[in-house]
């Protein structure tokens, strides 16, 4: 697989962006298309990040994914 979904992380309300450290968040998409990721941060500190994938690893039937992820910023 190819890397896919990734993140960077601020620690200042977004003024400014970790551009050293790029989290790869998602790396099980086939060789096909991916991306368009939209992240929030909930009220209760949890974020969530949803995209498309055009293929999964391990999953023998093409076609188009949706896939989310709910995370806290401490656990990366």
């Amino acid at each position: 697989g190819r890397s896919c979904i990734g993140d960077r992380l601020s620690r200042d309300d977004g003024k400014t962006w970790d551009t050293e450290h790029k989290l790869l968040l998602v790396g099980d998409v086939g060789q096909r298309d991916c991306g368009y990721p939209s992240s929030a941060q909930m009220d209760d500190g949890a974020i969530v990040t949803v995209y498309y994938a055009w293929s999964i690893l391990g999953e023998p039937r093409m076609g188009v994914y949706g896939g989310a992820l709910l995370y806290r910023a401490e656990d990366l």
